[in-house]
């Protein structure tokens, strides 16, 4: 499954990391792919990934248009 990398997320000791990971849907024969907003985090058990959001379709535009905001956080946590 290909996601896309959104941004690491810097939290007291503990790195998180979101990402949007598509869901493709297969209705009367066509295809449609939505989109959530995922944060993938450590337990005792080993990496869990939770839903923040459901994002519905998004285009290319989209996609990099959360990128571009996803760059932008992770430049200012850094700081």
């Amino acid at each position: 499954m290909k996601t896309f990398w959104v941004a690491k997320i810097f939290r007291s000791d503990k790195n998180q990391d979101m990402f949007i990971r598509p869901i493709n849907v297969t209705k009367n024969g066509k295809r449609h792919a939505y989109w959530s907003l995922v944060e993938s985090h450590r337990t005792e058990r080993g990496p869990r990934q939770r839903v923040v959001a459901y994002l519905g379709k998004i285009d290319e535009a989209g996609r990099l248009g959360i990128q571009q905001v996803a760059d932008d956080a992770t430049i200012t946590n850094q700081q």
